[in-house]
């Protein structure tokens, strides 16, 4: 079952980069919606502890996605697993290019001051919870995202060519023999 949705999911992709390409730029919000968490999780494990302690990975994820938007008209699905391919290379160059400027000399780290911390409070609202709802509880959702960010700071220390495999593998779904190339 989960092949046949994952192709579904493949089929689905394909015919939002053609719609777009078409001139809907309706198909782009769907697509982009569809690839945002995979995205982010790549660049939250590529992203390094030091770029990390400098940066939010939100930042990156957004640069990669409108430096997208300018190749999307031309990009070519060869493969099922093309656009988030393609989706990791940008993300790869946007994070060396985030890396570089935060290197240079003029922004060298050692010369950071450091700031005081600011806290600031929602305004007060009324929270209902429905336990009948699909919708996972606030606890469930956070407890989801201490997972995932466990499992991304372990892949991210594997070695460069284990860290690869998996991230074609288990978020980009490229297909074993493609791997193995």
């Amino acid at each position: 079952e989960r092949t046949f949705r994952k192709l579904g999911e493949l089929e689905r992709t394909a015919e939002l980069v053609a719609a777009y390409q078409g001139g809907e730029d309706a198909a782009l919000e769907e697509l982009f919606a569809r690839y945002y968490d995979r995205v982010q999780r790549i660049v939250r494990i590529r992203m390094g502890q030091r770029l990390r302690s400098r940066m939010d990975s939100i930042d990156i994820v957004q640069n990669t996605f409108g430096a997208a938007m300018g190749g999307l008209k031309t990009f070519e699905m060869r493969e099922p697993g093309s656009l988030i391919h393609w989706l990791a290379q940008i993300a790869e160059n946007q994070l060396r290019g985030a890396s570089d400027y935060l290197g240079a000399q003029k922004r060298d780290s050692r010369r950071e001051v450091a700031m005081t911390r600011v806290r600031s409070s929602m305004a007060s609202g009324e929270f209902t919870f429905d336990p009948e709802s699909k919708v996972p509880s606030p606890i469930e959702e956070l407890s989801r995202l201490e997972r995932q960010e466990l499992l991304d700071e372990c892949v991210a220390e594997l070695s460069p060519d284990y860290r690869e495999v998996i991230l074609l593998r288990d978020f980009a779904g490229a297909s074993w023999e493609y791997i193995t190339e």
